[in-house]
């Protein structure tokens, strides 16, 4: 969806949307049902975010003669897809004016016979372990890394609060900016 100003964009709003082939519809139709679910509600927040933004650049573009563009995007990153799970990285990158855009990331985890999430607790034996193992393995990897308090910051998650995803070597943890560290950090 896209807004204009005279020759300039003054807004721009785009999504991915998930498709099963014709072949796996037959096969998988709770998955195909969930996806449309998914789809749905990805256009309605869509058109939400069109709204909110274009407010934004109108009330930047006053500011400015220069062309003003607040733009919101949202993608699928497709991890993994096979009989056992359908599992995606979405990111959300939202700019409505100011020094630096916004990204989110939410990690999908789907059973493909029912159509029905996944919980972490059926991936990971003992989810209570999880803010010890994280905050070990991340300070490891990233030592170079000025982080908040993991521990405290892990210690107030419960299990929807994490974002994972599955692919085929294992699991993958997903952190948006100012999660657990700095913006600058990425």
């Amino acid at each position: 969806i896209e807004e204009w100003l005279e020759e300039d964009t003054v807004c721009s709003v785009t999504w991915d949307k998930l498709k099963l082939s014709d072949e796996y519809v037959e096969k998988y139709p709770d998955l195909k049902k969930a996806f449309d679910k998914i789809n749905e509600k990805t256009s309605t927040d869509a058109k939400a975010h069109m709204y909110e933004l274009s407010s934004a650049a109108k009330e930047l573009r006053g500011e400015s003669e220069a062309p003003v563009i607040c733009e919101s995007e949202s993608r699928i990153f497709m991890q993994r897809a096979d009989s056992s799970a359908i599992s995606w990285l979405e990111e959300e990158y939202i700019f409505s004016g100011g020094v630096h855009p916004d990204y989110f990331y939410k990690g999908i985890n789907l059973n493909p016979q029912s159509g029905a999430d996944i919980p972490l607790r059926d991936v990971v034996k003992d989810v209570t372990r999880l803010p010890e193992i994280l905050e070990k393995k991340i300070t490891e990897k990233y030592s170079y890394v000025t982080f908040g308090d993991l521990g405290e910051i892990f210690g107030t998650y419960t299990e929807e609060n994490y974002s994972w995803t599955l692919d085929y070597q294992g699991i993958t943890f997903w952190f948006s900016p100012y999660e657990i560290a700095a913006y600058s950090v990425g």
